[in-house]
C-alpha cells in the first residue's frame, strides 16, 4: 500500500509539473495565437462584407467573366456552323443577334 501511494505521489508530482509548464509556457502562447486568428477572421469578415470594395470587384470580375464566356459560345457556335468564316470573315447578315451593333456607322471592308 505505501508503495502504491508512493507511485500515485510521484505521478501526482510529475502531473503538476506537466500543468506549471503548460500554464506558464503553452497557454500564453495559445492565447496568442487565438488573438491572431481573431484578427484575421475580422478582417477576412471585413473584406468580404455585402459593400466592401474587395467584395464588390469580385462581382463585377465575375460579371465580366459570365460575358466572356457568353461571348466565346456565341464565337465557337458560329464557327462550328461556318468553319469557313475562320478564312472569309463573317458577312453583315451573319452578325450575331445577341449584341447591339457597338455603332451604326457602316464599316469599312
Amino acid at each position: 500500500m505505501q508503495e502504491i501511494a508512493g507511485n500515485l505521489n510521484g505521478s501526482l508530482d510529475e502531473a503538476h509539473k506537466t500543468f506549471k509548464l503548460f500554464n506558464a509556457d503553452v497557454m500564453p502562447e495559445l492565447h496568442t495565437v487565438l488573438g491572431q486568428s481573431q484578427s484575421t477572421m475580422e478582417m477576412a469578415g471585413a473584406a468580404l462584407a455585402e459593400d466592401s470594395p474587395v467584395r464588390q470587384q469580385v462581382n463585377r470580375t465575375m460579371d465580366e467573366v459570365q460575358r466572356t464566356d457568353r461571348s466565346v459560345r456565341v464565337l465557337t457556335d458560329y464557327i462550328s456552323r461556318n468553319p469557313e468564316a475562320l478564312i472569309r470573315g463573317r458577312t453583315r447578315q451573319d452578325v450575331p443577334s445577341v449584341y447591339p451593333p457597338a455603332n451604326s456607322a457602316p464599316r469599312p471592308d
